[in-house]
């Protein structure tokens, strides 16, 4: 693994400037630096050649008629005009449509069946004063007490409930589509126009609105949009397994492997609507998480997030809070979790998915992670715009640049960052003038993404106005001067000039001592940060006496399962790595792994660090087996948190197959 494989310890944690921007301070190199094979990653994300393996062989090659025909009894693959749906959304809001339905929410459990939120349709009165209704999939009357619900306002009705009160009762005798049910003039030509995938439990109206403002500036009578609601048969899809004919569940089946993904890709266009930015409810749902995958790995491989009402509002409130809150929202998303009302549909999807990928659930959050990272850049794009039309030149809106700048620097979008940081860093000259401390953060910031860059020169350039602005105005000693006394030293590190390091790095941990106190974490992280310069020069001892003050001190202020002190395990099991000493890395090694696991999760990527680390002590041991047992656990996670193309995980894909050739 390259150089850096776990989450850097920050020489000053969460310190933030006076505008409430985070100092972008840069990472620590920590893992086990390697030799790079001459070798191209080679592991393929979708089957064979690179092509996602379907379970129904030929799909591709079949016309649109052919396509159709062999779902037509499950789905048809036409949508319906938008200015049609608008028409449903209006006439459900206002009572034209179901007009006799009266919906409302359990406020608390009401059975094993029922749980609290869960919604009833309330069917009338007992002579008790009690009343009675029917919840979906749930067999028999539903008794409760009207203190125990509340009414459910139609503009609160979700796709499921216009399905329910809506569409079945439509089509239920006839066992119909509701294609067949409204004009069709507002039915659209076969793979004509836009399919959306979404979560049945998010509100209908919202899902419009979204709709209607992608669209907009366009004749919704022509803007044609698939939906399940809509084109698939609901009468059929709700009954019971058992009571399907085998045709049905022969199409069914076929539709899953493979027919689905091949007809999501002859549409025009692929949408995805997200009630939530930071916890989209199709990626909770399995059917929905299919729908995805069908779209990202086919030819177009473009699926697009249409966002309900105020969604772009309350990312840029958290991006201007704290950007590491959107990192931390991607990195929470696992589709293993995803669920299904029906368990053998799950369990259907999920022999599916292990069936067409190249290891399974990894691939599918690899890939998905891919694109929302790529969704979540053109929302902060987008933010940047808005704020820059509505704020002007303004030092709201240097913040919200600034904020963009480091969650894109986070992501790996570099340039797009430092043009952000610089679009702040000239506002703030403009308003603040030149020598003010939030201008030395500006000019921070932009170092260090020139020194992620490799560009050193650059990068010393900036860090040292900041420095000079940072001892003019807060004073010599002050823990900021001390921020990027510890980034330039850092820039001297990574020249390899190493005694200029260590110069700056002990003036940073003496300003540290003397403002924070000799056992304070940002003084254990400095005392870290001396230890890496003395263990680049193999001078291990003197590494070691470093590593284990900033240990002591870890276990001390943030006890002995902090993620920090796990770091601090992990460099000391670096020294002994590189000393030879294989059992007492491996001891330091494994307590690193366990505190990570517990503190991070098994699917970290700093736990994955961990892992590589390990594999490299059985390697060295020439022990192949265990080593690859490691390197391939570590592969299978950076494959599924950063991706494919992340330089970590084609390095740990050189180790996995290193290995192999051994065994």
């Amino acid at each position: 693994m390259r150089g850096a494989a776990r989450q850097p310890l920050s020489a000053c944690g969460a310190h933030r400037g006076t505008e409430q921007t985070k100092i972008a301070e840069l990472p620590r190199e920590h893992a086990q630096q390697t030799p790079r094979a001459m070798k191209r990653f080679s592991q393929r994300l979708f089957g064979k050649g690179g092509q996602r393996a379907s379970g129904g062989g030929s799909s591709a090659n079949k016309s649109d008629a052919q396509l159709q025909s062999e779902s037509k009894r499950i789905v048809r693959f036409q949508g319906i005009a938008l200015v049609f749906l608008s028409k449903v959304r209006d006439d459900v809001h206002s009572g034209r449509a179901a007009s006799n339905v009266e919906l409302v929410v359990a406020e608390e459990d009401l059975s094993d069946a029922v749980k609290a939120g869960a919604t009833i349709r309330r069917e009338g009165a007992n002579p008790d004063g009690s009343f009675f209704g029917e919840v979906a999939y749930v067999d028999g009357a539903v008794e409760f007490q009207d203190a125990q619900v509340r009414p459910k306002a139609r503009a609160d009705w979700t796709t499921e409930d216009v399905a329910e009160q809506h569409v079945l009762p439509a089509t239920m005798r006839q066992r119909a589509f509701m294609l067949d049910k409204i004009p069709q003039a507002f039915v659209g030509p076969l793979f004509k126009g836009v399919f959306v995938s979404q979560a049945r439990q998010c509100r209908f109206g919202d899902l419009v609105a979204a709709l209607e403002h992608h669209f907009r500036g366009q004749d919704p009578a022509k803007v044609f949009v698939w939906l399940d609601v809509f084109s698939a048969n609901q009468p059929l899809l709700t009954n019971p397994d058992e009571e399907l004919t085998d045709d049905v569940v022969a199409q069914r089946d076929s539709l899953l492997t493979s027919g689905l993904h091949e007809a999501i890709q002859r549409f025009d266009e692929r949408l995805i609507f997200f009630d939530k930015w930071d916890d989209p409810a199709p990626l909770r749902r399995s059917w929905c998480v299919w729908e995805i995958l069908g779209a990202l790995s086919g030819e177009h491989r473009d699926l697009r997030p249409v966002f309900a009402p105020g969604q772009d509002d309350a990312f840029l409130e958290v991006l201007l809070d704290d950007p590491d809150k959107v990192t931390q929202a991607v990195a929470d998303i696992d589709t293993r979790k995803a669920t299904c009302f029906k368990a053998g549909d799950k369990a259907m999807i999920t022999r599916a998915i292990k069936r067409t990928l190249t290891q399974g659930f990894v691939t599918l959050n690899a890939v998905i992670l891919a694109s929302l990272r790529d969704w979540l850049a053109e929302i902060t794009h987008a933010a940047v715009d808005k704020s820059r039309a509505t704020n002007g030149r303004s030092t709201n809106h240097a913040r919200v640049c600034a904020q963009a700048g480091y969650f894109l620097t986070d992501q790996g979008a570099l340039e797009q960052a430092l043009r952000y940081y610089e679009e702040a860093l000239e506002i703030g000259r403009e308003t603040l003038g030149d020598r003010h401390p939030n201008v030395a953060t500006r000019l921070n910031n932009i170092a260090a993404v020139y020194r992620a860059q490799g560009k050193y020169v650059e990068a010393l350039r900036y860090f040292e106005e900041a420095l000079e602005i940072r001892r003019e105005k807060l004073g010599d000693r002050h823990p900021s001067v001390a921020t990027t006394l510890n980034n330039i030293a850092l820039v001297y590190e990574a020249q390899g000039k190493y005694d200029e390091a260590l110069r700056y790095y002990e003036e940073a941990l003496e300003i540290g001592r003397e403002t924070l106190g000799d056992r304070h974490p940002n003084v254990a992280t400095r005392l870290n940060n001396i230890a890496l310069v003395y263990r680049a020069q193999g001078k291990y001892d003197e590494a070691l006496r470093y590593y284990e003050e900033a240990l002591e001190i870890g276990r001390e202020t943030l006890g002995d399962r902090h993620p920090d002190v796990a770091t601090t395990l992990n460099n000391i099991g670096q020294v002994y790595y590189s000393q030879g000493k294989y059992d007492a890395a491996l001891r330091y090694y494994e307590e690193d792994l366990e505190i990570g696991r517990e503190t991070l999760g098994d699917r970290h990527p700093d736990v994955a660090a961990t892992l590589n680390n390990i594999g490299w002590v059985h390697r060295a041991r020439e022990e192949w087996s265990a080593a690859l047992a490691f390197f391939e656990e570590a592969f299978a996670i950076l494959l599924e948190r950063l991706g494919a193309d992340h330089p970590d995980t084609k390095d740990i894909m050189i180790s996995v197959e290193k290995c192999r050739e051994h065994l």
